[in-house]
Order: structure tokens, then C-alpha cells, then sequence
């Protein structure tokens, strides 16, 4: 159930934003608005797409670097939250994001 709820999901979220796309269009039209968004960027990311399939890069050894460091702090920022409840009402108070409640059952 919970697969065809996020299907769903994701089918009324695309009928919904072409919906709202195609309502602008038509009432302010698509050249008066933003350029980029109708003409700009589709450009720009087919080209972007095309150009890196048809030239694929070989794994670079700082790309896995970056992608195990972020493991590791994921891992690490896990393991705490888990492991130490409280601690979030630490990172809020150094963010400035104070008054939030925290009670334990």
C-alpha cells in the first residue's frame, strides 16, 4: 500500500505542477515570464545530459573521498542523535533555534 501511496503521491505532485506552469503560461504568457525557466534552462540541462552520456568521466578518487566522508558524518551524527537524546537541544542553542520542547516517555 505504502508503494501506490507514493506513486500517488508523485503523479498528483506532476499533474499539479504542470498544471500550475501551464495556468501562468497562459494567463501572464510564457515569454513574459522568466526566460530562463522556459527557454534558458531546458537547454542548458539537455545539453548538460547529453554531453556527459555521450563522454562519460572515469571516478575520480576525491569523488569517492567526499562520498565516504559524508558516510562517515552521517554515520557519526546518526549514532548521536540515537545515542544521545538531548543532544539536538545542544545544536539549537549554539543555532539560536531556542524554545523548541523536548520530553521523553
Amino acid at each position: 500500500r505504502l508503494f501506490w501511496a507514493v506513486v500517488g503521491a508523485i503523479l498528483v505532485t506532476l499533474v499539479g505542477s504542470a498544471w500550475a506552469i501551464v495556468e501562468l503560461s497562459y494567463q501572464y504568457g510564457g515569454i513574459n515570464l522568466v526566460g530562463w525557466q522556459f527557454s534558458g534552462l531546458p537547454t542548458f540541462t539537455g545539453n548538460w545530459i547529453t554531453h556527459n552520456l555521450n563522454n562519460p568521466q572515469p571516478t575520480q578518487s576525491w569523488h569517492m573521498a567526499f562520498t565516504v566522508l559524508g558516510a562517515v558524518l552521517m554515520g557519526i551524527m546518526s549514532y548521536v542523535k540515537n545515542r544521545f537524546a538531548g543532544f539536538w537541544l545542544i545544536v539549537d542553542y549554539f543555532t539560536g533555534m531556542t524554545g523548541n520542547s523536548f520530553t521523553v516517555s
